[in-house]
């Protein structure tokens, strides 16, 4: 789980970025990444490069913390999961 992701300021649109450890893909390729985000924030965009996954979030309420899931597919038919923890703040962005 990753908690220290970059707070968020709920009128901004902002990337958020999980760079995936090469040994733990085994050496393999993503081929498709998505992303459960929960009501009250937006998925605006995402991309997928190498071994870099990344969404753009819009919306949240101030002092709400938001638990946003990754999941990829690799080439080698493995299934992967990680969870980020947006906290959204009006200061200390």
């Amino acid at each position: 789980m990753i908690r220290n992701a970059p707070p968020k300021h709920p009128d901004s649109s902002k990337w958020y970025w999980l760079q995936w450890p090469a040994d733990e893909l085994q050496k393999a390729v993503i081929t498709s990444s998505n992303w459960t985000v929960p009501d009250g924030l937006m998925l605006d965009m995402k991309m997928e490069s190498g071994y870099r996954v990344g969404l753009r979030l819009s919306g949240g309420v101030d002092g709400e913390d938001y638990e946003i899931v990754n999941q990829i597919q690799t080439n080698n038919s493995e299934t992967l999961h990680e969870v980020m923890i947006i906290r959204c703040r009006t200061s200390g962005h």
